[in-house]
């Protein structure tokens, strides 16, 4: 029953010098049911005595995904180890090998990984030099034997190196010559007409290099206005430059030609710089000889790059030889875990004082670390509890288990020893959604690939991508089971009836339709209703009915769950008066309601008489004072009115109990204690008190007949802690002085005690009885009640609506696609449109009207179900395990 209520927590506190404190944190961290509490949560990280030790190890683990990223970029495989017990075994060879212990591994640690690192970094900063320059002299060598094409014409007019340009307009062409600058993108020819005068002794300049082939004409224009005409700008597409990695860069080659000037060079070259990472020189005369030069040193670099990653990665398979690199993460993932429990202590001198919640007792956890060979004296564990401190929530879950207990704990955490509702949402969830998705095709789809998922569980798990559809591989087989169920009841099968060998108890002639009064059909609906022309009437009036009858079940479910919750917690003002009343009014309005439904369908109708309908039976009801206007369900008329009027008087007098009660007897109290009178017992304020059940039986013969309330609810079991601490009117019903749970006065000063009480102060439950919140919230809580039951039980009404909807979107998709090449037999269109029906079904029904009956089903246990008696305010048991912390969490999973 451990899934049912949480399983028993133990607070334990913990006595431990500082210089063995890291060794009894390890052992407690073997035993995978410890959760330590943070008495340093509110106190700066920098403050705490391990702050520097978790630096260091979030150093080395970042330093250690370096060299992660490089193997996976070089196709390094890293091995991992395979259980906890190698790495134990690899951990303490390590140790041997290197002569360091425990507390200076670390530094060892950081030490070689920052040389490994060191080492990575430097060489991929050489290999990244060597592909810049590897790029640079393909780029070279383009330029080369463009630029030889583009200054072939200027050679074979054996130009000077003293020339003068002569123009209208100060520059080296003419106002065509600017137009065609702008507008012609390729430059290829050179302008038509230079005039040159050879007197006037000025020098040509000349600039060379590469461009993208977008950046070309914005190029052109930014030289054109910057020199205003006075530079030549010559192209050439050389196809685009290959790099060392294969990628090909659309570049073209461009000389600008100007005449020679300091302002007009600098101008012009800050332009170029912005286009080109480098300008190059190329010679007049050997030009093939710098080819070969080039070529040469390409080959070079090449070789240089091909050795340089042939040495990193024989330098990686070093790193990760015996599974070492995986061993250094680990050790750091495994002493930084340590260092951060050690940080949730309270460091007093030398000794470190803490708390932690734990399944086990004090005796069973001294004992395993008495067999790691520690003493009493090194750690001491002695009980800690006190009354202001609420456990946490733990459940022992399996695969099967833990998705549906995430659903819930998504919604909140149980409190602790309050009614799980995991423990039947792992049957009301699948069928409630089977019931909006009863499909026999779909349904079976969902199954079959569930059952594949659970065959080939441990192979998907592998890939990550697969691994949410591992994890909730159980949920998607129930729901698939289900479905398929839910399709057989209703004998839809991709909206195909099956008649699955039965025969039909009606007989159909032409349009003569005889019934078999003798007949019954023995399972689901009977085939020949879907030749009927009311099908869609039946199946509403059978989805709706249906609907009503399992959301009036599923909430009385909720308000079952409350009163048991009541009685656990000793709560009998809740059970007596919030819990009956619920449950009486819940089922004397819907529970009649369905009680009618069941009559109606058990009547035969056949005899001229007319079914009278539900709905305007229960309006009628309340209009009429109880008054019956159609054809009465229950005995004759009398009784079906005698019948109503006892509903009402019920349902009437429900609600004042639940409103006035409690508070009116809380209000007393409060009085009775303000005044230092004794409190009434149990049995003379007419409510009897629950006796404990995990009281033996010597306790229990024990306790007297007159023994009172307070002295009857402050009897525990040594075994588990009290439930009193959780209860509503624990400071109203009992002296405070009395409690033995209570924090002793010369204990208020520990500070550790002190640090426990503010780091859970969150998780308190609020005992505040002041008197106008007391009644302030009993009026919220019978209105939410109230109106909460007509909305909850309308809102069921979503099971009827969303099987309606899915039924009828497949009865489309059939009667538009092969419907009529089915009955008419023609294959050919059959085989046509078979994808369409297949696709649209797919898409639309099994992953978009799937996803949507799920969130629906969602809404239907998160709203109307657990809001009947779910607190879900509790906080989680946070199991401190070292092994699970470093990734070996199959081998310690719990069963």
């Amino acid at each position: 029953m451990s899934m049912f209520r949480s399983e028993s927590m133990n607070l334990c506190k913990l006595l431990v010098t500082k210089d063995k404190a890291y060794d009894v944190v390890e052992a407690l961290g073997l035993l995978n049911e410890v959760s330590f509490v943070n008495l340093n949560k509110n106190e700066q990280p920098q403050k705490l005595p391990y702050c520097h030790e978790i630096s260091k190890c979030n150093e080395i683990c970042t330093k250690l995904d370096y060299i992660y990223e490089q193997c996976q970029k070089f196709g390094v495989k890293v091995e991992e180890c395979e259980s906890y017990q190698e790495f134990i075994d690899k951990k303490a060879s390590l140790q041997m090998r290197m002569k360091m212990s425990k507390f200076t591994i670390l530094d060892h640690l950081n030490k070689i990984i920052e040389e490994q690192q060191k080492f990575l970094k430097e060489q991929n900063e050489r290999i990244e030099s060597m592909y810049s320059d590897y790029n640079d002299l393909l780029e070279y060598k383009q330029v080369t034997i463009a630029s030889q094409e583009l200054m072939e014409r200027e050679e074979m007019k054996d130009m000077t190196e003293r020339i003068s340009v002569q123009s209208e307009y100060s520059g080296i062409y003419d106002r065509e010559e600017m137009m065609k600058l702008v507008e012609d993108q390729s430059f290829s020819e050179a302008p038509s007409e230079i005039n040159i005068n050879l007197d006037t002794g000025v020098k040509i300049g000349k600039i060379i290099g590469t461009c993208l082939n977008d950046d070309l004409m914005r190029l052109k224009t930014l030289l054109f206005r910057s020199t205003r005409g006075n530079a030549l700008v010559l192209t050439k597409n050389t196809g685009g430059i290959e790099t060392y990695d294969k990628k090909v860069i659309p570049k073209s080659v461009f000389i600008v030609v100007f005449q020679e000037g300091e302002i007009l060079r600098s101008r012009i070259e800050t332009i170029c710089s912005n286009f080109s990472k480098n300008h190059f020189v190329v010679p007049k005369n050997g030009e093939e000889s710098k080819l070969q030069y080039l070529e040469d040193k390409i080959e070079q670099t090449r070789q240089l790059i091909v050795m340089s990653l042939v040495g990193i990665e024989k330098y990686l398979m070093s790193c990760t030889q015996e599974r070492q690199l995986d061993l250094f993460k680990r050790i750091c993932q495994y002493d930084h875990q340590i260092y951060m429990r050690l940080d949730y202590l309270h460091l007093s001198e030398n000794l470190f004082t803490g708390y932690f919640w734990s399944c086990k007792s004090e005796k069973d956890i001294e004992n395993i670390l008495m067999n790691n060979n520690f003493s009493i004296q090194e750690a001491h564990i002695v009980n800690g509890h006190i009354g202001d401190v609420p456990p946490p929530t733990h459940f022992k879950l399996n695969e099967f288990t833990t998705v549906f207990q995430d659903i819930v704990s998504t919604y909140g955490v149980p409190l602790y020893k309050e009614i799980n509702p995991a423990y039947f949402t792992i049957i009301t969830f699948p069928f409630l959604f089977g019931v909006m998705f009863g499909d026999v095709g779909h349904g079976s789809f969902l199954l079959i690939i569930a059952s594949l998922v659970c065959l080939y569980s441990e192979q998907l798990k592998k890939n990550q991508a697969f691994k949410t559809l591992v994890d909730i591989r159980y949920l998607l087989l129930l729901m698939g089971i289900f479905s398929t169920f839910c399709g057989l009841i209703y004998n839809d099968f991709l909206s195909i009836p099956l008649q699955l060998n039965m025969s039909s108890c009606y007989s159909i002639h032409d349009s003569n339709v005889t019934y078999s009064s003798d007949c019954m059909y023995s399972f689901g609906i009977d085939y020949s209703w879907y030749k009927a022309s009311n099908i869609l009437d039946f199946m509403n009036s059978l989805k709706m009915k249906m609907a009503v009858i399992f959301g009036v079940a599923h909430m009385s479910l909720g308000i079952v769950l409350k009163g048991l919750n009541s009685r656990y917690f000793f709560k009998p003002l809740d059970f007596y008066f919030e819990f009956i009343p619920q449950l009486i009014l819940l089922l004397i309005l819907f529970g009649y309601m369905d009680l009618l439904i069941i009559i109606k369908w058990m009547t035969n109708y056949q005899n001229g008489y007319e079914a009278p309908a539900i709905i305007t039976v229960m309006i009628d009801m309340f209009l009429s004072g109880g008054g019956v206007k159609q054809k009465p369900l229950v005995g004759g008329k009398e009784t079906h009115e005698f019948v109503n009027v006892l509903v009402l008087i019920t349902a009437f007098v429900c609600v004042p109990v639940m409103l006035l009660v409690k508070p009116l007897i809380i209000t007393k109290r409060m009085k009775q204690h303000e005044l230092g009178l004794k409190i009434p017992s149990a049995i003379e304020m007419g409510v009897c008190s629950f006796k404990k059940r995990e009281q033996s039986d010597e306790e229990l013969q024990s306790d007297s007949e007159e023994e009172d309330e307070d002295q009857c609810l402050i009897k525990r079991d040594d075994s588990e802690q009290p439930r009193r601490r959780f209860r509503e009117e624990s400071k109203i019903e009992y002296d405070p002085n009395e409690d033995p749970y209570s924090i002793p006065d010369d204990d208020k000063k520990d500070e550790a005690r002190e640090k426990l009480i503010k780091a859970t102060a969150v998780y308190k439950q609020n005992d505040s009885h002041d008197l106008q919140e007391v009644w302030i919230h009993q009026l919220i809580e019978t209105i939410e009640f109230v109106l909460g039951t007509i909305s909850n039980t309308a809102s069921y009404l979503r099971l009827w609506a969303l099987s309606l909807a899915h039924s009828q979107l497949a009865a489309v998709f059939y009667d538009k696609s092969i419907r009529a090449p089915i009955e008419n037999g023609e294959w050919f269109l059959i085989f046509a449109f078979l994808p369409v029906f297949l696709t649209s079904n797919f898409a639309i029904l099994i992953c978009m009207d799937a996803m949507e009956c799920f969130l629906h089903t969602l809404r239907l246990h998160w709203v109307e179900f657990q809001n009947k008696f779910y607190n879900g305010t509790g906080y989680k048991f946070e199991s401190f395990s070292l092994p699970d912390s470093i990734g070996f969490e199959q081998q310690n999973e719990e069963q």
